[in-house]
């Protein structure tokens, strides 16, 4: 998207992880409809950016790991010409973060940012139950917008060309087998399954779908998939490694089923419209399930752990005690819908 210098800026800061910011989606929509002469900016983490602007989400995108976000923590922030450039036409600022030392407030100020809303979405005064909608709690007093708004992008936003994806057109082709995308791994050991689990699935996905499983692998699952790997034969399965969220958000919009835990690439997947299986374990579901119009989210026994700390400590783990074939039926069920669906 092209921008024109003059246009002034909005500016919005988001620490979060890709789950976090892709519930987040519908409150930087808000902001868009309601600033549309604005020149949308975010400071976020640099993969999540990208995803951003192949989804024309926001115009431009400033890396959190860069020097601005702690120069904008710091006692005496020293700003580049490049970030003045940009601040010299800002007058609103969101910030989704707790500033408990008032730092972030004082120097955002100093920027001259005359309208400025600095606040947590985990903020206690907050009362929305789902976390999509606390960020546009948020939001209400300035975009002057209460709906609930789904997080929905595959009909509205295009994303656009990257390097193309090395997967077989066997593992993508239309009609039987369908294609199943998994991501075997979560931001917590303690809220996905062992491998042997997550083979013993996968084994039986290809026994009744007779086609490949597509897994997800990124930097932090090479363990997880390494061990996968050792229960299952190589041909029932391809593995797409180290591709970026644009990458990976090209290739679910090409497949009929996705499978994942509570991450965020199952947030994503959900929000592309991609018929999604979410397993839920700990993760309190009616604050964190993925938000779109074909979930169906998936839960064991109810959990007695009152916080994190119980989660990590818990041995019982009963609430990753999902049934394989339970799951295994639901998915048929889903994939024969599907296909009603499409064609009658």
């Amino acid at each position: 998207m092209h921008y024109k210098n003059p246009m002034q800026v909005f500016f919005i800061i988001h620490p979060g992880t890709l789950g976090d910011v892709v519930l987040a989606f519908p409150a930087i929509q808000a902001i868009r409809r309601r600033f549309l002469d604005h020149e949308l900016v975010l400071l976020v983490r640099e993969p999540i950016g990208k995803l951003l602007l192949s989804l024309d989400l926001v115009d431009r995108v400033i890396n959190m790991e860069g020097s601005l976000f702690t120069q904008l923590l710091s006692d005496e922030p020293c700003f580049s010409a490049d970030v003045g450039e940009i601040m010299d036409r800002c007058h609103h600022a969101v910030a989704w973060v707790a500033d408990r030392d008032g730092k972030l407030a004082m120097n955002l100020e100093r920027l001259g940012i005359e309208h400025r809303w600095i606040i947590s979405p985990h903020d206690v005064s907050l009362r929305s139950c789902h976390q999509a909608d606390r960020y546009l709690e948020t939001l209400e007093f300035l975009t002057h917008d209460s709906s609930r708004h789904e997080i929905f992008l595959s009909s509205q936003f295009g994303l656009r060309p990257n390097k193309p994806l090395f997967v077989s057109e066997n593992a993508l082709k239309s009609g039987n087998p369908k294609s199943i995308f998994i991501h075997p791994s979560s931001g917590s050991s303690h809220k996905c399954w062992p491998p042997l689990k997550m083979a013993t699935l996968i084994r039986q996905l290809v026994q009744i779908n007779k086609g490949k499983v597509i897994l997800c692998q990124g930097p932090a699952d090479n363990e997880i998939v390494s061990e996968l790997e050792c229960y299952l034969e190589r041909r029932s399965y391809e593995i797409i490694k180290d591709a970026d969220l644009v990458e990976i958000s090209q290739l679910l919009k090409k497949v009929d089923l996705y499978i994942g835990f509570d991450s965020g690439v199952t947030h994503l997947a959900a929000s592309l419209g991609i018929p999604t299986i979410a397993i839920f374990g700990p993760t309190d579901v009616e604050r964190w399930r993925p938000k779109g119009p074909l979930v169906h989210v998936i839960l064991a026994q109810p959990c007695g752990c009152s916080d994190w700390t119980s989660v990590r400590q818990c041995e019982k783990k009963i609430c990753m005690y999902h049934s394989i074939d339970d799951i295994v039926q639901t998915i048929e069920q889903r994939l024969i819908f599907q296909e009603k669906v499409l064609y009658g």
